[in-house]
C-alpha cells in the first residue's frame, strides 16, 4: 500500500496558488467546512487560519501540537492543509522547523521549511502519512477530519520521544519514504537464504525506458548479478531468472566475470551500473542523505563506525563517481527477505582537483542526497500475491494446451497466465498482421511474428517462471499428424481450442476423445455479439460431434436437447478471405467478453474438474428469436449437454476391456510361435459381462483350409463355424462369438487397414450377432521367435476403433 497522505512523495504541500472559489471544496461542501472549523476551534483553539489562502478557496491552518512524554511538555509546529478533493482526501499534516511569521498583509514572511525526523510515516516532502487508505468498505468514501489528523499526528510525535509507536502496517513500504529516482527489478536469486554479509551487485539499464527516469541518465534497471564477499567471493548470476523477459541479458557482454572487470567512470556511457550491498539485522529507518545512510550501517560496523566499510567499498569511485548505488538486505515483516535499494547523487565529478583527505571525503559523502530505487520483486510468490484467496494454489501446477492463438486464444492465455497457470503448450499457424492488432494481445511492433511467439513472449512478460520451452510451441497446424496431435495434448490438464474451424476442431475432438483429454472449445458468433463455450470431458459431456448432431437435428425439425441453443451464422458476416479462411469483423471489446468467459470456465475446471455445467452461451443483446431464454443484454445461458447415444465420435463401446483365460492366452501364443513365416489366427469365444468386459474362454485355430501368408490371413469359415457351434453347446451363454484374433510378424502389432475393414464389416453384419466385435493381435518377434505383445481393440458398429485393456483371467 502506498502513501495515502494526499500528496505525491516528491511534491511539497501547495499554497499561494489562486483557486477559483467555484472549484473549491468549501463551496461544494459548506456544511463539512463549517463542521471542520468548529471542531478545530473546540479541540485545537491555538491553531490559526491562513487567511490569504482561505480567500482563494483553500483551508490551511498552522499551530503548535503539544505532547507530554516523560520529562515534560514538548511542542511541535505544524501546518494543516486541506486538499482540493476534501472531504474525500485526508487533511495533510506537515511538521515545520518553526511557526510561520506573518507580515502586515497577513502573508507568510518566508517559505515554510519542513522539519525532518527520519522516521517512518514521514514522506520525502515532509508530510506525515498517518492513515492507511481504505476505498472499499466505507460507504461514501474514507473521510477523515482535521481533528482526527492532528490527533494522529500527536501520537506520532509522542512516539518520537518515547519509542512507543502506534500499530504499524503489515507491509514495510520503506521506499515510499525516499525521493523517487527509478525502479529496479530483482529476481528470485536475490532472496536466497544463503546470501548474507556484504558484496557488489550489477544492474543493466533498460534503455527503452529512459523517459521514465527522474534523474538524468538513470532509467529502470534489471539487477542481473551479485557477489558475496567475505573470506571468499561467491558469485550469484541472476540472469537465468529474467532472461525470458530480457533475452539479450544472456549475452556474454553481461557475464558476471566480465562485469566485475568494468572500470566505472563518470564521463563515459556505462553499459552497466554497479553498487554495494550490506545485510542488516533489522529493518532500517528512512534517511535522506549520506549521513543517514552511515547511521543505518552502524550495527554492522566493527567499532561502531561504518565509514571505513563504505570508503573501502567505493575506493576511487568515492571521488570520481557522479553517483553511487547501495543495497540494504534486511528481515522482512513477512518473515522473508526484503531489500532497500538507493542511489546517491554526487553531481558531475572530475579526477582533476579531487578531495584527498578522508575527513573531507566523509563530509562530502554525508551531505550527498539519497534517492530511493523502487524495488520490484520477480519472485513467484509476489507474482501470485493478488490471486491469494481467490485462485487455488494448485493452479500453479496445472498445464494448459492452447490450440489457436487469435483474438480469443491469445486473450484467454494471457488471462490464465495472470491467474497463475504454471505451464502452457501452444499451437497456431498464423503470423501477426497489422490488421490483427485491433483485437490481439500483440502490438504493431510485432508485425509478421508468429502468433505463438507473440503470445509466448507476452506470457513470460507476465511471469518468467511459467513453464514451456521450444518443444511446447508449434508454429503450424495442429492436425498435420494425428499422432503428433495426440502427443502434444497428452501432458495437458486441459486443452483449449479457439481455432474456429469446423474441420480442424472435428479432428481435435476425435483425438481428444481417444486420449480422454478434456477440451474447452470457445468461439465468437455473429460478429462477436454472441459467444459459445463448451466443455468436453470424454465419457461425461457431449463432444463436439454431438453438438453438430444436435444442430443438424434441430435444423431438420427433429428433437434436440433442451439446453442446446442453435445460433446459425450468416455468410454475409464474412469481411474477407485470407488464404481461404474467412475474416469476420468483431470488436475487441466484445471478443474480450468471450475470451474472459473461456478463461473463467477454464479456471473453474482446473480448480474443480467435477463442475456440473458444460455449456455456456453469452449474448451482448437480447436475442429472443434465437432462444426465448436470451431476453436480457449481456446475458449468459448456462446449461448441460449429455453425450449423444448415437455419436460415432464419443459413444462408449459395448466392450471396454478384455480378459483372457489361461487356455486362450496359451493357445494364441503357441499357435503364433508355431507359424513364424506366416500369419495365423482364429475366432474368439466367450461372453461379455455387465461391466462391458469381454471374457475370452477359447481361441480357435485357423482351420485346415485357412489362407495364410506373411501379410495376410483368412480363416477356414467352415472350421470356425463348427467350433462356435461346439462351444455354444458346451458353454451355453458363456460360449458366443466375441471377435477375431490373428498374428502379425512384428513385435508391437497394430491393426492394418485390412483388419479394420474386416472387423467393421463384421460389426455391421447382423449374422454375427454382435455390434461390437473385438480383435486381438499377437506380435511375433521374428528374430527371437517369441511373442512380445498381445493387444486388443473393439470395433463398435458405426463408431471408431477403441484400443482396450487386455488382462489375464485370475486363476481360482
Amino acid at each position: 500500500m502506498g502513501c495515502s497522505c494526499g500528496h505525491h512523495p516528491g511534491r511539497p504541500p501547495s499554497y499561494g496558488e489562486p483557486v477559483p472559489m467555484t472549484s473549491s471544496w468549501i463551496t461544494l461542501y459548506p456544511q463539512w467546512y463549517i463542521g471542520e472549523r468548529q471542531g478545530l476551534a473546540r479541540h485545537y483553539p491555538g491553531f490559526k487560519v491562513y487567511e490569504p489562502e482561505l480567500e482563494k478557496g483553500k483551508l490551511i491552518l498552522y499551530g503548535m501540537l503539544e505532547v507530554r512524554p516523560p520529562g515534560g511538555t514538548v511542542g511541535h509546529p505544524v501546518l494543516l492543509e486541506y486538499p482540493a478533493s476534501t472531504p474525500f482526501e485526508k487533511p495533510v499534516v506537515l511538521p515545520l522547523k518553526a511557526l510561520p511569521a506573518i507580515d502586515e498583509q497577513g502573508n507568510f514572511k518566508e517559505l515554510l521549511e519542513p522539519e525532518f525526523f527520519d522516521h517512518r510515516h514521514q514522506m520525502p516532502n515532509g508530510a506525515l502519512c498517518l492513515f492507511q487508505r481504505e476505498t472499499r468498505t466505507i460507504v461514501g468514501g474514507d473521510v477523515v477530519t482535521g481533528v482526527q489528523a492532528l490527533s494522529r499526528a500527536e501520537r506520532w510525535f509522542l512516539g518520537l520521544h518515547t519509542g512507543n509507536w502506534p500499530p504499524d502496517s503489515a507491509a514495510s513500504e520503506l521506499e515510499a519514504h525516499f525521493k523517487y529516482a527509478t525502479d529496479v527489478l530483482l529476481s528470485e536469486t536475490f532472496f536466497r537464504d544463503d546470501i548474507n554479509g556484504f558484496g557488489r551487485f550489477y544492474m543493466v539499464p533498460d534503455l527503452r525506458r529512459l523517459q521514465d527516469s527522474q534523474l538524468k541518465d538513470l532509467c529502470p534497471m534489471i539487477v542481473t548479478a551479485l557477489t558475496e564477499e567475505s573470506l571468499i567471493v561467491k558469485m550469484f548470476d541472476a540472469r537465468a531468472d529474467l532472461s525470458r523477459i530480457y533475452p539479450w541479458i544472456k549475452s556474454d557482454l553481461w557475464d558476471l566475470s566480465k562485469l566485475a572487470e568494468i572500470d566505472v567512470k563518470s564521463d563515459e556511457q556505462r553499459p552497466v551500473e554497479n553498487g554495494y550491498w550490506w545485510s542488516l539485522p533489522k529493518e532500517p529507518r528512512p534517511f535522506r542523505d549520506g549521513r543517514g545512510f552511515l547511521e543505518v550501517l552502524t550495527p554492522v560496523a566493527n567499532g561502531g563506525d561504518p565509514w571505513p566499510l563504505v570508503s573501502k567499498a567505493l575506493g576511487g569511485e568515492m571521488t570520481i563517481g557522479d553517483r553511487h548505488f547501495f543495497g540494504l538486505r534486511y528481515p522482512g515483516r513477512d518473515g522473508g527477505i526484503a531489500w532497500l535499494m538507493v542511489a546517491m547523487s554526487r553531481g558531475k565529478r572530475s579526477v582533476v582537483g579531487t578531495i584527498a583527505d578522508e575527513k573531507s571525503k566523509r563530509e562530502a559523502f554525508e551531505r550527498a542526497p539519497i534517492y530511493g530505487l523502487r524495488v520490484h520483486s520477480a519472485r513467484p510468490s509476489d507474482l501470485r500475491l493478488r490471486n491469494t484467496g481467490v485462485v487455488a494454489e494448485s493452479i500453479s501446477q496445472k498445464r494448459v494446451v492452447m490450440l489457436g492463438l487469435g483474438a480469443l486464444g491469445a486473450e484467454a492465455a494471457e488471462l490464465l497466465a495472470k491467474a497463475g497457470v504454471g505451464g502452457f503448450r501452444m499451437c497456431d499457424m498464423d503470423r501477426l498482421s497489422t490488421g490483427n492488432v485491433a483485437r490481439h494481445v500483440g502490438g504493431l511492433n510485432e508485425f509478421g511474428a508468429p502468433k505463438v511467439r507473440v503470445v509466448a513472449t507476452r506470457i513470460h512478460e507476465i511471469n518468467p517462471y511459467i513453464k514451456f520451452d521450444e518443444s511446447d510451441l508449434i508454429f503450424g497446424t495442429a492436425v498435420h499428424s494425428l499422432e503428433d496431435l495426440a502427443e502434444f495434448i497428452r501432458p495437458a490438464d486441459l486443452v483449449i481450442s479457439t481455432v474456429a474451424d469446423e474441420s480442424v476442431e472435428s479432428v481435435i475432438n476425435q483425438v481428444a476423445v481417444i486420449e480422454r483429454k478434456p477440451v474447452l472449445y470457445g468461439r465468437a458468433l455473429r460478429r462477436a455479439s454472441m459467444g459459445r463455450v463448451f466443455l468436453v470431458r470424454p465419457g461425461r459431456d457431449a463432444c463436439k460431434a454431438c453438438l453438430s448432431a444436435f444442430a443438424s437435428r434441430g435444423r431438420s425439425g427433429e428433437p434436440a436437447p433442451r439446453d442446446w441453443i442453435d445460433v446459425p451464422e450468416s455468410e454475409a458476416d464474412v469481411l474477407v478471405h485470407e488464404c481461404g479462411r474467412p475474416v469476420i469483423p468483431a470488436s475487441a471489446v466484445d471478443l474480450a467478453f468471450v475470451a474472459g468467459l473461456i478463461a473463467r470456465v477454464a479456471l473453474d475446471y482446473l480448480e474443480d474438474p467435477q463442475i456440473e455445467r458444460n455449456h455456456w452461451l453469452w449474448s451482448k443483446r437480447p436475442e429472443p428469436l434465437v432462444d426465448r431464454r436470451l431476453t436480457e443484454p449481456l446475458e449468459t445461458f448456462i446449461g448441460r449437454l449429455d453425450p449423444d447415444e448415437a455419436c460415432p465420435a464419443c459413444q462408449e463401446p459395448d466392450v471396454r476391456a478384455v480378459t483372457l483365460s489361461e487356455d486362450a492366452r496359451r493357445d494364441i501364443i503357441l499357435m503364433t510361435e508355431a507359424s513364424p513365416k506366416s500369419e495365423t489366427g482364429g475366432v474368439l469365444i466367450g461372453y461379455v459381462d455387465s461391466e462391458r468386459r469381454a471374457h475370452v474362454i477359447r481361441a480357435t485355430g485357423p482351420g485346415p483350409n485357412a489362407e495364410q501368408s506373411a501379410y495376410r490371413f483368412s480363416r477356414d469359415v467352415d472350421f470356425v463355424q463348427r467350433e462356435l457351434e461346439r462351444s455354444a453347446g458346451e458353454l451355453g451363454e458363456r460360449g458366443v462369438y466375441l471377435g477375431e484374433w490373428h498374428s502379425h510378424l512384428v513385435a508391437d502389432p497394430r491393426p492394418s487397414t485390412t483388419d479394420i475393414d474386416s472387423l467393421c464389416g463384421i460389426a455391421a453384419e447382423p449374422n454375427y450377432l454382435t455390434r461390437c466385435p473385438i480383435m486381438i493381435i499377437s506380435g511375433l518377434d521374428t528374430k527371437s521367435g517369441n511373442v512380445h505383445h498381445v493387444r486388443a481393440w473393439s470395433f463398435p458398429v458405426g463408431g471408431r476403433i477403441y484400443d482396450i485393456e487386455i488382462e489375464d483371467e485370475p486363476t481360482e
